[in-house]
């Protein structure tokens, strides 16, 4: 049985942002990193929301200092160290560095070439759009990008250089939101309708859960087989059988068991009324954090 603490760690410090992909700092206690529109923010407990690079109203492409760097509409985002963040740049279709050791941050290309999209491996390699964008938990010089070409690519980071992981155009790998590593090294997507684990091993791809649905969405939980999501966003691990899920469009947090082969629902809100549509979901000492795109708060 698991039990959380739903935390309002920041509903009053950014009343306009609509932070829908978000993560904990691990290298800095009590901050939260997270995207608004065009810009890359930090906050934390009772502290005002700063930019650290971008400009939420406008969709550019532009390096340089931060206050004056661009993105267009990035859709993912991970701290790489103590001084680096990676931007999956969407519709600049390259990914993004914000070096904060620099005085003032300052942004730069990392990874594609920004502006041309493409399916190309290499140095000189291509991305469609890059969305989700996690850390190889096995290889700490390997970054994991789910792409639009249906796939889920590679960049070392000590080079920038793409590779392809999985074959392109897989349906399954359509629209992935957001993507989560098991301690096995498989990675787990959120794609739409449905749960899918990549084989870390053999690169197989796998829906797990949403099986029965190809178009339609819905609220069932119960074993793999029969459960149904509506537009699954954040993913966490909280043991090595235990995802959480956020269901955005049901307005719920599900548990999936991957020994029982279950879905079951998790109440973090009760006695709240309504819970609103958790998208960014994580997880740290008991305390379970959600973001809600649409109701502005952490």
């Amino acid at each position: 049985m698991y039990h959380f603490s739903l935390v309002d760690a920041t509903a009053s410090t950014f009343s306009s942002d609509r932070p829908y992909f978000i993560e904990l700092d691990e290298y800095n206690a009590g901050e939260m990193i997270y995207i608004h529109e065009n810009a890359v923010k930090s906050t934390s407990a009772g502290a005002t929301a700063t930019i650290i690079a971008g400009n939420v109203n406008e969709q550019a492409f532009k390096n340089g200092a931060a206050s004056v760097a661009r993105f267009d509409r990035p859709e993912g985002f991970t701290k790489i160290s103590s001084s680096r963040i990676v931007v999956s740049d969407t519709y600049n279709k390259c990914v993004r560095v914000i070096n904060l050791a620099d005085t003032g941050n300052t942004v730069a290309n990392f990874s594609g070439r920004c502006g041309s999209q493409g399916d190309k491996d290499g140095l000189d390699g291509k991305f469609k759009r890059p969305k989700a964008i996690i850390l190889d938990k096995k290889n700490s010089n390997q970054l994991f990008v789910s792409d639009d070409n249906q796939a889920l690519r590679t960049i070392v980071i000590s080079t920038g250089e793409i590779g392809t992981f999985t074959e392109t155009g897989n349906a399954i790998l359509r629209l992935v939101n957001y993507m989560t590593q098991h301690e096995d090294g498989d990675i787990f997507v959120s794609a739409h309708l449905s749960i899918s684990r990549v084989s870390y091993e053999d690169k197989s791809v796998k829906k797990i859960v949403g099986v029965k649905s190809v178009r339609n969405d819905g609220d069932e939980v119960g074993l793999f087989s029969e459960a149904l999501f509506s537009y699954p966003a954040g993913l966490q691990f909280i043991g090595k059988n235990a995802l959480l899920v956020a269901d955005e469009q049901n307005s719920k947090v599900k548990l999936i068991d991957l020994k029982e082969k279950e879905v079951s629902n998790v109440d973090v809100c009760s006695g709240c009324g309504s819970m609103g549509k958790p998208s960014g979901l994580v997880c740290k000492d008991g305390a379970l954090y959600l973001s809600f795109g649409y109701k502005n708060i952490i």
